[in-house]
């Protein structure tokens, strides 16, 4: 059976180009949280936000896009760490929501705030760095599309 859409046709094209710029997007809260962007912007818990919106509709236009096929072992890794990414932002968000009380009540013994920070910073070491390799590997499968 053939597809709807092909990631190479005007519409698979379209929803690459979309998420990419929603993925472009995604450092503005980077920004706003190191305060390079002025506050007048919104608050870092606005901008939060943004990221968790804007992030989940750039990962489900780029799965789209891809038409969940690999053609070549950088789409793969693309694919594959975008994922990571989702998984390992949904996880601090929960991390933050669910285990917030839990892991920063007063009276807990001071090994449970440490593990809170350990879980957190874990996370998101886990979610920068394989943002980093996300980067790269769209920037080649962007440039390998448009050589090729």
């Amino acid at each position: 059976m053939d597809r709807l859409y092909r990631a190479g046709d005007d519409f698979g094209y379209s929803l690459g180009l979309a998420g990419g710029v929603l993925v472009l997007s995604l450092a503005l809260y980077s920004l706003r949280k190191r305060r390079i962007l002025p506050a007048a912007l919104g608050t870092v818990r606005q901008w939060f936000w943004r990221h968790i919106v804007i992030g989940t509709s750039a990962t489900i236009m780029m799965t789209l896009h891809s038409t969940c096929r690999c053609s070549s072992t950088v789409d793969c890794v693309a694919l594959a760490s975008m994922m990571i990414i989702a998984v390992s932002g949904i996880a601090g968000v929960l991390g933050r929501r669910y285990l917030h009380g839990w892991l920063t009540d007063t009276r807990a013994p001071m090994n449970r705030l440490e593990l809170r920070r350990r879980l957190l910073t874990g996370l998101h070491a886990v979610h920068v760095s394989v943002t980093t390799l996300f980067v790269v590997t769209s920037l080649v499968h962007i440039m390998a599309v448009h050589m090729y």
